[in-house]
């Protein structure tokens, strides 16, 4: 003899389900993408031999770090601010591998780089919130 388990009740359907188990709609999506593949852009320009410097300023490769954790950042912190709780810590991560894995493949692993890195992701942060509040206040 078997017996059957009682079935959950229902939510009243007023209920509202939980976010951050919510499905990602398509813009979610499209920012999880944009996002992986400027990771993957980032690392690849990053870990491949060096070649010469666009920018022919002092510290350009800073510049180049700051702006690239910018914009990885972005589509996510406009789109799909629940993601950040991923997406920012792993972030972090990706910085401070590349940095260890750089003197691997004859290229300078630099701390101040990884600085420029965690500095473009505040900018990142910073920009697509006002950038949220400027659109909300439409």
């Amino acid at each position: 003899m078997s017996q059957r388990m009682p079935e959950k009740p229902h939510a009243p359907s007023g209920h509202k389900r939980n976010k951050a188990h919510a499905p990602l709609s398509v813009t979610e999506r499209l920012a999880v993408l944009a996002t992986l593949g400027i990771a993957f852009l980032i690392a690849w320009l990053t870990l491949r031999p060096a070649s010469g410097q666009i920018l022919d300023l002092a510290h350009a490769d800073k510049i180049y770090h700051l702006v690239a954790f910018g914009v990885l950042i972005f589509p996510c912190a406009f789109f799909f601010t629940r993601g950040l709780v991923f997406l920012l810590p792993s972030s972090v991560i990706l910085a401070g591998a590349i940095e260890l894995i750089q003197p691997r493949v004859g290229r300078s692993g630099e701390w101040l780089d990884f600085l420029a890195d965690l500095l473009g992701l505040g900018i990142g942060l910073l920009v697509a919130r006002l950038l949220r509040k400027s659109f909300a206040a439409r």
